[in-house]
């Protein structure tokens, strides 16, 4: 746990980590800190191969924010929460801390050192972010590419929004007005790892379901993308459970991480996590 979700030293050079180090031992004040962090991650390209600019689609000659059309039958789309938290009440103090969150479009369970994604969290109101609230112009852009078989919803974790929004994205690309070309809906999450529950017992576990099911029950598939890194997030009853709940709404769930030091960077570890999914209904799908 401490390697997967506590930022590790080698993921700074020597000079940066050296300059974070001092300012924390010499208890500088958050904005410095804020502002070394900022100059680092300038450096360190947080969207490469000229993402922001070659992947960004267009319809109608306008840039469709929020979303990515890198591969030809794909389109990546990154949702927000935004629209939902400017609905609730400004008077509690956490729901202010969840809108400074939002404002970014994206944000996680928790933080894995491995993402490549750092950009969507880092920094509330980065122009860094890819996010879009606007499921129907998703759909309008899939209208207009035929060739698009699959959309992945991306981010920061899509899981993290309640069931209203996430079916405000979906309902849209399985409704009577939906491309027909459109075959496959996919979910990339961490959540059956980290927050397994909820698809069991919190609030809207049962609405979230119903949106999988819903997904099915069009005529579509849905491929839930969860990010296993070791046989240990698959051994708790509850992640278990809410494997069998996603299951029963006709869903495919497929296992998928990358190789991580001192985490899973053994034969044996990817042994018994492949065997523990199969044996779970989880496919084995991406290493």
């Amino acid at each position: 746990m401490f390697q997967l979700a506590f930022p590790q030293p080698g993921m700074l050079s020597s000079a940066d980590l050296q300059k974070m180090l001092v300012a924390v031992q010499n208890e500088l004040p958050k904005t410095i800190l804020q502002q070394f962090a900022e100059e680092i991650r300038e450096r360190m390209n947080p969207h490469p191969a000229n993402q922001k600019t070659e992947n960004v689609p267009r319809l109608k000659g306008k840039e469709m924010p929020g979303m990515q059309h890198k591969y030809r039958e794909t389109v990546l789309f990154f949702p927000s929460e935004v629209g939902d938290l400017e609905q609730r009440s400004h008077n509690s103090s956490r729901f202010r801390r969840l809108m400074a969150i939002n404002e970014q479009g994206q944000f996680c369970h928790a933080f894995c050192t491995y993402c490549f994604r750092w950009a969507q969290f880092t920094s509330v109101g980065s122009s860094q972010t890819f996010k879009s609230n606007n499921g129907e112009q998703l759909r309008d852009y899939i209208a207009s590419m035929p060739q698009v078989r699959d959309v992945l919803f991306t981010g920061g974790d899509p899981m993290v929004m309640p069931a209203r929004i996430l079916s405000s994205y979906i309902d849209p690309l399985i409704s009577t007005e939906a491309p027909s070309h459109l075959e496959t809906i996919r979910i990339g999450s961490k959540s059956l790892a980290w927050w397994p529950y909820r698809y069991t017992t919190d609030a809207d576990a049962k609405e979230t379901l119903g949106v999988f099911e819903r997904v099915v029950k069009s005529g579509r598939q849905l491929a839930f993308q969860a990010h296993f890194s070791h046989p240990r997030e698959l051994e708790h009853p509850a992640a278990q459970e809410a494997i069998r709940q996603i299951r029963m709404t006709g869903a495919q769930i497929r296992g998928q991480a990358p190789l991580i030091r001192h985490v899973n960077d053994s034969p044996r570890v990817w042994r018994d996590m492949w065997n523990l999914q199969t044996r779970l209904g989880v496919v084995p799908y991406y290493m």
